[in-house]
């Protein structure tokens, strides 16, 4: 995700002249990805693990697919 967040940002850069646009789909996918990297950090230092570790993976999956899920009924998503 992390990779696909900056190759996006520079690719916008080209096209569009600006990393970012914070139009809904760059702004939640760079949520989800604050999210899951305060969960990365929260199985470091303070040590979740087990269920609360799992439940919060699968919260951030859900904003990975509701991202996705908007890009395409937005019409710009693959195939567009």
């Amino acid at each position: 995700m992390t990779l696909g967040i900056i190759v996006g940002a520079v690719s916008a850069e080209f096209a569009k002249g600006s990393f970012v646009s914070w139009n809904p789909e760059q702004t939640w996918a760079l949520v989800t990805w604050v999210f899951y990297f305060a969960v990365l950090l929260g199985r470091l230092t303070i040590g979740w693990r087990a269920k609360r570790a799992a439940y919060l993976t699968i919260i951030g999956f859900a904003g990975v697919i509701l991202t996705f899920i908007g890009v395409i009924v937005k019409g710009h998503g693959p195939g567009a």
